[in-house]
């Protein structure tokens, strides 16, 4: 039993808002969903209480960046509408969901329990609600890497003795689990959060790919990584741009010209810049990068060049390096030359 502080206990007794469920579970169909684009045009409308599902393929290692996007999103809800108060300014989308978020409460599941011959009905799930007061279910503690910073309280669920289901025979636990927000008396808390959950584990990753193959990089730190891009970018043959690496599966890798928005990305080659929806990324914080391949339309027909997760063969965790192009060496990295305009089928990597 765990006694509750008055901000845990107010977030718990709140009837659920929205329930979001990303799970392998569900199917997940020919093209995955994209929960980055359904869910941010919803919250950026503040449509704060839709509840949704997402099929997530086994291992696909994007559950720690849907529990940082929600958290950030409905946080971005949240100085909406301070901003329009704060300018006096009517709009009633915001006041409507200032009081749906006063009188209720977000529900993530992000569920991905195999079972083994130690945990043979899958571990405990865990319960973590973050500075914004969404309530987070996982089924593993990696899935918090991205928002270990954001975790206000940390709890375990176990199995045993659940007062809802039995934890130790019920093969679809992902389909109550978040219940147990209704038997605190159940839950067991962590002490310390941030040393249990662990962080993210390169500096600078592959979190998210669209379904266009356009890919979204994280920094643990993104003031270093813009260091970094300025302290390499115009040393090689190459200028204005850096060789991105995929350092998990070596010698894949593509020439990037730093931009600052995909329009300004030159058609048909890959571009590497700071997305302006991101808002302000402190320099002391971890950021997203945008790794992305910009058609060109006049040439589809000839040659359609790989699309930027296709270039590094990237997934979901995979270390991601930024390096200098070599000096003197006349290179097309995924058919990308000097310019950064697309000139024919790419020579072999090297």
């Amino acid at each position: 039993m765990s006694k509750l502080n008055t901000f845990e206990q107010t977030t718990l007794e709140k009837p659920t808002l929205a329930l979001l469920a990303l799970s392998d579970v569900f199917d997940t169909g020919e093209i995955p969903p994209d929960f980055d684009a359904d869910l941010t045009t919803l919250y950026r409308h503040l449509i704060v209480d839709q509840s949704a599902q997402y099929g997530l393929k086994a291992g696909s290692n994007l559950e720690k960046y849907a529990a940082e996007l929600i958290n950030s999103l409905i946080g971005g809800v949240k100085k909406e509408i301070e901003l329009a108060r704060e300018e006096g300014r009517p709009d009633a989308d915001a006041e409507l969901a200032a009081r749906k978020l006063r009188s209720g409460s977000t529900r993530v599941i992000l569920n991905s329990a195999p079972r083994t011959k130690e945990t043979k009905n899958g571990g405990d799930y865990y319960l973590a609600i973050t500075d914004q007061g969404v309530e987070l279910y996982v089924s593993t503690l990696e899935h918090l890497a991205y928002i270990r910073d954001r975790v206000q309280s940390l709890f375990r669920i176990p199995n045993k003795d659940h007062p809802a289901f039995d934890g130790e025979k019920e093969q679809f636990r992902s389909s109550i689990i978040a219940r147990s927000c209704r038997f605190p008396n159940h839950l067991q808390r962590v002490k310390d959060p941030q040393a249990e959950i662990p962080g993210q584990a390169n500096p600078l990753e592959v979190a998210y790919i669209d379904k266009f193959g356009n890919v979204r990089l994280r920094a643990q730190n993104i003031g270093e990584t813009r260091h970094e891009i300025e302290r390499k970018n115009g040393k090689g043959t190459l200028a204005n741009g850096l060789v991105v690496h995929n350092d998990t599966k070596k010698g894949h890798l593509g020439y990037a010209k730093l931009v600052d928005c995909l329009d300004d990305v030159p058609d048909g080659a890959l571009g590497l810049y700071e997305n302006v929806a991101d808002g302000t990324q402190s320099s002391t914080d971890p950021g997203y990068l945008e790794f992305v391949r910009k058609w060109e339309e006049t040439r589809r027909r000839f040659f359609k060049p790989t699309n930027a997760e296709k270039t590094l063969k990237a997934k979901p965790g995979h270390k991601v390096g930024l390096y200098e192009p070599a000096h003197g060496q006349t290179i097309m990295f995924g058919g990308i030359a000097r310019d950064g305009r697309i000139v024919g089928k790419p020579d072999k990597e090297r």
